[in-house]
């Protein structure tokens, strides 16, 4: 009981609705003493053009100095693989359990309210239910029928939960009740009963939707 698909398959109508560098030696500039000894080099002072090449010489310095020793710039995130996506979304149990709760809510005002595109909203694309509940709403349009049927969840656990599929057990009791919109009557109704169905979540679109239900038992409840 770790999946649905093993499980045999039982549709419920209305139910899924439902470097640098620097000088290297001081720059002198020499000159001759007119004296009888012999001529020895003197420093002078430094001639402007001299100066302001030192001064290039000691900034390329520095500039290289600080371009070494500063931290290195943090690069931008790369994107996340498809993998890493699923993770990022992944639920635990308790979340799993709430995220089903608002998606069986959205199947049920679809139906209530027969709007095709809560249910789509619901239902991955390639859902092997969504053909068969959005004719369900069409069904009711065309026949001018209201679904007011009741759905009491009395249980509900996670069967199985990884990053990329979620599955839960649910026992809920229905009480079918189909009423004609033009008079008020009530035009099909059906003895309560308590099923037993797993539900397969899949992640499309960064979000967890319905991607299967199975009945996997169901039993009339006598008064």
């Amino acid at each position: 009981m770790t999946g649905s698909r093993h499980l045999r398959r039982s549709r419920l109508v209305s139910y899924y609705l439902h470097g640098g560098f620097g000088p290297s030696a001081r720059w002198r500039m020499q000159s001759v003493e007119p004296s009888g000894g012999a001529a020895r080099p003197t420093r002078g002072p430094l001639s402007p053009v001299v100066a302001f090449v030192a001064l290039i010489a000691v900034l390329a310095l520095l500039g290289s100095i600080i371009s070494l020793t500063r931290p290195d710039t943090p690069k931008p995130n790369a994107p996340l693989t498809s993998t890493e996506e699923e993770a990022h979304f992944a639920l635990t149990d308790e979340e799993a359990i709430s995220r089903f709760e608002e998606l069986h809510d959205l199947f049920r005002a679809g139906s209530m309210n027969r709007d095709p595109s809560v249910i789509s909203v619901a239902m991955t694309s390639d859902s092997r239910l969504i053909d068969t509940a959005l004719a369900d709403v069409r069904q009711l349009t065309r026949d001018e029928v209201l679904d007011q049927s009741v759905f009491v969840t009395e249980d509900i656990r996670v069967l199985r939960n990884t990053p990329d599929e979620i599955v839960l057990r649910q026992v809920v009791t229905i009480e079918p009740k189909f009423v004609s919109e033009k008079t008020g009557d009530t035009v099909n109704s059906s003895p309560a009963v308590r099923r037993v169905v797993h539900w397969v979540l899949k992640q499309e679109d960064s979000a967890w939707r319905v991607f299967d239900a199975v009945a996997v038992s169901s039993r009339a409840i006598t008064p």
